[in-house]
């Protein structure tokens, strides 16, 4: 569509070029997770100056790998392990060598979070790493956000309440940096999880208060469940049972 394509002049382009320039002055931040991601990185004020060969996909490979990108992400959702690692697996494969590496590291963020998903924590575990890595070394700060908000989740199912809120405190200020409202929301609310396990009420009423209003802000449905549940259960057990309910 025109977003796609204007963003894909934007990529070829790179980072530093005068159509990033004038990117978020152009368009909103796209709700679909594949040009979500190039976008946030071709507006993200820290990303140095890159090769301008990093960036040279075709047009083909683009729409491909943005094709295989919500098809994954929708599939994780609706928890379609089969459907989601399958699709990224061709995500991954599609990722061309001497490329930057965006396309790699949301596959591999989606793996591991397929790989939590089926209880393979080892191997989400490795996906992250990995996917870490490669987002940094790309100055990939939405990927970096990404994994994050994932290790932390990962972190409450097989770690400690206090590193989880680290990792969930990491994603909320790289978020904030980006400002980049899904993630934040999804990282606040992870935050406040973790805070309620450490007994940490106040800091997580207030991490869950702001993971509400933004998911209502964004008409997030699933993150207002999410939110909302959590922040009636912490009211509960305080016995501010009005605002419970």
């Amino acid at each position: 569509d025109e977003v796609s394509r204007l963003l894909y002049e934007a990529w070829v382009g790179g980072p530093g070029g005068d159509l990033a320039k004038s990117l978020a002055d152009r368009v909103l931040v796209p709700g679909a997770l594949g040009l979500r991601g190039r976008f946030h990185l071709l507006t993200d004020p820290e990303v140095p100056a890159l090769p301008g060969e990093q960036f040279q996909v075709s047009w083909d490979t683009w729409q491909l790998q943005l094709e295989l990108t919500d098809v994954a992400d929708a599939a994780l959702i609706a928890n379609d392990g089969e459907t989601a690692e399958n699709a990224l697996t061709a995500l991954r494969t599609a990722h061309e060598d001497g490329l930057h590496p965006l396309p790699k590291v949301d596959a591999l963020v989606g793996l591991g979070d397929a790989a939590r998903q089926a209880d393979r924590f080892e191997e989400a575990a490795a996906s992250y790493e990995a996917a870490m890595e490669l987002a940094a070394a790309g100055h990939y700060r939405f990927g970096q956000v990404r994994t994050l908000v994932s290790v932390g989740y990962l972190t409450l199912l097989s770690g400690s309440a206090r590193q989880a809120a680290d990792t969930f405190q990491r994603a909320t200020d790289l978020a904030r940096e980006l400002d980049e409202r899904v993630y934040l929301a999804a990282a606040l609310t992870g935050l406040g999880d973790a805070l309620i396990r450490l007994r940490e009420d106040s800091d997580a009423e207030r991490a869950l208060g702001e993971a509400l209003q933004l998911c209502e802000f964004l008409q997030a449905d699933v993150g207002i469940v999410n939110a909302a549940q959590q922040l009636g259960d912490l009211y509960r057990s305080h016995k501010r049972l009005d605002e419970a309910k």
